[in-house]
């Protein structure tokens, strides 16, 4: 014969608001687990990228250590090649010449480049994972990155006029009009010094406030034994000084 499904009795509203209500939990249950699996994934990501975070800012206290300890000699360097651009006549022959292991005049200054890395912020900022950090953190990550963004900006500025500035390495004919742009120049580059070494001792003081432990400055590497090299040789009064690699000595 043929089945014949009875329409099941009414059994009133408690019953319907029972599985309603039953299906609501359960719902419910379902999407607090979700959000539960979301907030674990966020709180573990966020704090692979605060790790992250503290070991870039970590590298750039190195830099800013560097530029600060540079900064007198630094200063030191385009003071005597403003005494000397100061003097009269059309010859110049450079005081000093910072020369290569090839034995060629190439610099005038023996300024750091570079170290102030901020791809894990931008990267932090991109895939949304800044915006789960705590707002304390969100602005002092933050505020930290900005200095470090003003101390790489600078710091290209800075090249960019020491490489105008290497072209007084070598004896040429200079006239008065020269002489005066190459002062403009000397007074910049000092602006630039003063600024990286201000923004050096900032990024210290703002990395603290986020719980960076500072690097050391030997922690820069080679390239610090080859400042500190120059610097040592232009106190000695050298005109030429050499680069060499630091297990040979300045």
């Amino acid at each position: 014969g043929v089945d014949i499904h009875k329409p099941k009795p009414w059994r009133g509203w408690p019953e319907v608001v029972k599985e309603i209500g039953t299906i609501v939990i359960g719902v419910l249950i379902a999407l607090g687990a979700e959000a539960g699996v979301e907030a674990m994934h966020w709180a573990e990501r966020t704090q692979k990228t605060e790790a992250h975070l503290r070991a870039e800012l970590a590298n750039a206290t190195v830099a800013a250590q560097v530029h600060i300890a540079q900064e007198p000699c630094e200063y030191a360097m385009l003071d005597r090649l403003q005494q000397v651009l100061l003097q009269p006549g059309d010859d110049w022959r450079p005081p000093f010449a910072i020369v290569g292991p090839d034995g060629v005049a190439n610099a005038m200054l023996a300024a750091p480049i570079g170290g102030f890395q901020q791809q894990g912020w931008k990267n932090a900022q991109a895939d949304g994972t800044a915006n789960h950090l705590p707002q304390d953190q969100q602005m002092a990550f933050g505020e930290a990155y900005n200095l470090l963004a003003t101390a790489q900006a600078v710091g290209e500025d800075e090249h960019s006029l020491g490489s105008e500035l290497n072209s007084l390495a070598w004896p040429r004919r200079l006239d008065p009009a020269s002489r005066t742009d190459y002062l403009r120049l000397v007074a910049r580059l000092r602006e630039d010094v003063r600024l990286m070494a201000t923004s050096g001792r900032q990024i210290l003081a703002q990395t603290k406030d986020v719980g960076v432990t500072p690097g050391k400055l030997e922690d820069y590497g080679p390239a610090l034994g080859i400042y500190q090299g120059i610097c040592r040789q232009f106190q000695a009064g050298k005109s030429v000084i050499v680069i060499r690699p630091p297990a040979m000595g300045a």
